[in-house]
């Protein structure tokens, strides 16, 4: 017999619903671990019998999903929000506890299963990309915090450095706060002191001069102790930097690695713009999540790229309502698209025009790029799907009218399919 079962997940445990021919046959907590999940499918044979097992999860915990597919299960997953809109439907009272919530999604899988996709692990190299790009999201938080903090520091306690400097990750600036991490230890150098040390930083011209006096403004005195205090506080703060660049460069050279023998990376690299760095997130936040969609628009719209209308009541020009971007995109893949867009502009003649266009029209930086990135996400289906490389005259000869050459033969992709 068929069991539909609703896991709804915490950190320690899942709390599990089982249907079975339309009502509830039983329900239970599981530990988090592979022997606890084991333990639970047999006593699910032993009350229920064999059959196939169904469990519906909700987005956000990817070690339950893959606990429960190793131990035998069909798996599905399906947005919170969604579960969130059905539970709504059945009824109106908004009481929560995990029972509820694990009864609701168990409903939900027995009477929309045929409409839900299965989930299935990705592939090794798959995987492994997955978990770089991801892990390499976080440490670009993490050095942007980073800097940030450096840099409010700097502004209480290096204000004149502060406002020179324009790019935290410039290897100047860390070189030179070790030697010099406030204004008050700037006050105790001699001028060729002062030359000695910014002339080792490699700074030439206007920059160097900025910096020169920079270390010459005046600044009140402190005490010995308080001045040491606050240069470990630099110290450190630098060093936590600088720890992160190192680990960001290091998961770089990783994923490089790993996407050379892709063929989809080689097709998304042969863009002009595109670079590692960018179609490692179109493949982690897109096409895996896309597999197969013959939607043109379906990457930009996991993306965050394509828009949505909203409208309520007529006028006397049609439709009211306005236009806006997708809240429920990842935060990762909506600004990858906006450097797509930014990346596209600065290293592809195409793209150019296209914002040369868009610009005469009135639009502004932000729309611009979404609307390149739209394009060109779109390309990027096309050339996937036929397994061709980016061909950068293509374009001019649509514009003039003259057609296309032959690429040549295509490639079969596999991540389109798997």
């Amino acid at each position: 017999m068929k069991l539909y079962i609703g896991a709804d997940w915490s950190g320690k445990d899942i709390m599990c619903s089982i249907r079975q021919n339309g009502k509830e046959v039983k329900s239970m907590r599981v530990k988090r671990s592979v022997s606890a999940v084991m333990a639970f499918v047999e006593k699910l044979t032993h009350h229920c019998g064999e059959g196939p097992r169904y469990v519906l999860v909700e987005s956000g915990d990817r070690g339950w999903l893959s606990i429960l597919y190793a131990v035998g299960f069909v798996v599905y997953m399906v947005d919170a929000r969604k579960a969130k809109n059905f539970g709504a439907s059945l009824c109106s009272s908004k009481a929560k506890d995990d029972l509820r919530d694990a009864r609701v999604l168990a409903q939900m899988l027995e009477e929309r299963i045929a409409s839900m996709e299965r989930w299935v692990p990705l592939s090794d190299e798959y995987a492994a990309l997955d978990t770089l790009v991801r892990q390499q999201s976080n440490l670009r938080k993490r050095k942007s915090e980073a800097a940030i903090t450096l840099r409010q520091t700097l502004r209480d306690e290096f204000p004149a450095l502060e406002s020179v400097i324009k790019d935290m990750d410039a290897a100047w600036i860390s070189t030179l706060l070790r030697e010099v991490p406030t204004a008050h230890h700037a006050q105790g150098l001699s001028p060729a002191q002062r030359e000695s040390i910014v002339g080792r930083l490699g700074l030439r011209g206007a920059r160097k001069a900025a910096v020169l006096q920079a270390l010459q403004e005046p600044w009140y005195s402190m005490g010995e102790r308080q001045a040491r205090a606050k240069a470990m506080m630099v110290e450190m703060q630098v060093a936590n930097l600088e720890q992160a660049k190192t680990d960001s460069d290091t998961l770089d050279k990783e994923i490089e690695a790993l996407m050379r023998p892709m063929q989809e990376a080689e097709i998304l690299r042969s863009i002009a713009g595109v670079g590692t760095k960018i179609s490692a997130p179109i493949i982690v936040y897109g096409l895996l999540a896309l597999k197969e969609n013959p939607d043109r628009d379906a990457l930009s719209i996991l993306m965050g790229a394509s828009p949505v209308c909203v409208f309520s009541g007529t006028n006397s020009k049609g439709p009211k309502g306005n236009v806006q971007m997708r809240y429920s995109v990842r935060s990762e893949a909506k600004c990858f698209t906006y450097l797509l867009g930014q990346s596209l502009r600065q290293h592809n003649e195409e793209a150019r025009e296209m914002a040369q266009r868009y610009a005469a029209q009135g639009k502004g930086t932000a729309h611009i790029n979404r609307c390149i990135a739209r394009r060109f996400y779109r390309k990027i289906m096309a050339l996937l799907a036929k397994g061709e490389m980016y061909d950068p005259n293509y374009y001019k000869q649509r514009r003039t009218g003259e057609k296309p050459s032959d690429s040549g033969e295509s490639v079969k992709i596999p991540i389109l399919s798997a």
